[in-house]
């Protein structure tokens, strides 16, 4: 009998161990975690996660030539051009952020820092020469970027190009609970290049 009660009370404080699931997507490594009760759900969590973040860096890597936010820093400059809903709303979020930093967070001034070696280029040997650097400045600016109401975007300069940075994954993982919760899952942990978050409490 005492052996017994022994085994059902070792049983009762085992911790329960959180079940995890990885993907990797170009150099960005994504890890999501449910709860151990919620194991049976782990697939759609990762399903949920991959397809949502995909989608949203496919169309907003500055570095991919098919993205959205490349062809916009092709056309944008010479004429007002539709964006998708996704795209739009996260462009509309990354101004909101700019100006809430008072420019401090640009999602403008891409072609300035690669010329300093940012964020992951070799710094340059010398300084860039000040007229090249006059040249980029004019391009950037959150006051370069204009949104309409019926979901285009226009740039007032020629020189203007836009970058997300690491903004990118982050609202990709954003995106990425929205379509979890939206699926009934109510306990992940989700990290993201370097990004994390939580939903629920356990």
């Amino acid at each position: 009998t005492l052996l017994a009660a022994l085994i059902l009370l070792a049983a009762g404080c085992r911790k329960e161990v959180p079940v995890s699931g990885q993907f990797v997507y170009g150099s960005v490594t994504a890890t999501v975690t449910v709860a151990a009760r919620d194991a049976g759900q782990i697939q759609a969590v990762m399903d949920a996660t991959r397809s949502t973040s995909m989608r949203v860096l496919r169309s907003l890597d500055a570095n991919d030539s098919k993205s959205d936010i490349s062809r916009l820093n092709k056309i944008a400059a010479t004429s007002r051009w539709p964006v998708p809903q996704d795209t739009f709303r996260a462009l509309d979020l990354a101004l909101h952020y700019g100006e809430q930093t008072d420019g401090a967070f640009d999602i403008t001034t891409g072609p300035l820092a690669s010329m300093w070696g940012l964020p992951t280029g070799p710094a340059p040997r010398e300084a860039p020469l000040p007229e090249i650097l006059e040249v980029a400045r004019q391009g950037a600016g959150l006051d370069q970027v204009r949104l309409t109401d019926d979901g285009a975007i226009a740039f007032l300069s020629p020189l203007t190009r836009l970058d997300l940075g690491e903004m990118t994954p982050a609202y990709a993982l954003d995106m990425s609970l929205v379509n979890i919760r939206r699926r009934g899952i109510t306990n992940t942990l989700a990290r993201f290049n370097g990004s994390l978050r939580a939903l629920g409490a356990e």
